[in-house]
């Protein structure tokens, strides 16, 4: 097994992070497919880190910087967040996706006390994402034509 390690992401990680996210499958896979301009991520990028209500995470193995977890806040759910997912395109393939997440779910528990629930909603097409949502736990809910929605709460 690979050793993961997650850290809490700093400006160092913001080109990275806006790299993957205009990457074609990335973008193929999210359900915002619009490329991003860096002027906007970064003002996206800094915003987010300032944010008590978001909580970005970048995941490491052997020194590598391989993936980022983003956790949001819902507005209309108390002590509900919404999770992201994205892989540094040269990383997927080998199994990083499902050992990242729950370690960074550990994580944001760990930091975030008034958190009880996880969202996530994933499209119907991105098979490796729903393997590793139900790989940590998740629970599948009511879904539409198009996506999945998975659902993880507090132990």
């Amino acid at each position: 097994m690979k050793n993961i390690s997650i850290k809490s992401a700093t400006e160092e990680h913001s080109k990275a992070i806006w790299e993957w996210r205009n990457d074609a499958t990335t973008r193929a896979m999210s359900l915002n497919q619009d490329l991003v301009s860096w002027e906007n991520h970064q003002k996206w990028y800094k915003r987010v880190l300032i944010n008590k209500d978001r909580h970005l995470y970048v995941g490491y193995t052997d020194d590598i910087l391989f993936g980022m977890v983003r956790f949001d806040k819902c507005e209309n759910q108390d002590h509900a967040y919404e999770v992201s997912i994205n892989l540094d395109p040269q990383q997927r393939g080998k199994g990083l996706g499902k050992l990242l997440l729950p370690k960074a779910i550990e994580h944001f528990w760990n930091q975030v006390a008034d958190a009880s629930l996880i969202l996530a909603e994933i499209k119907r097409e991105n098979v490796a994402s729903k393997k590793a949502f139900e790989n940590a736990g998740f629970e599948e809910q009511v879904a539409s034509a198009n996506l999945y929605e998975f659902s993880l709460s507090r132990k």
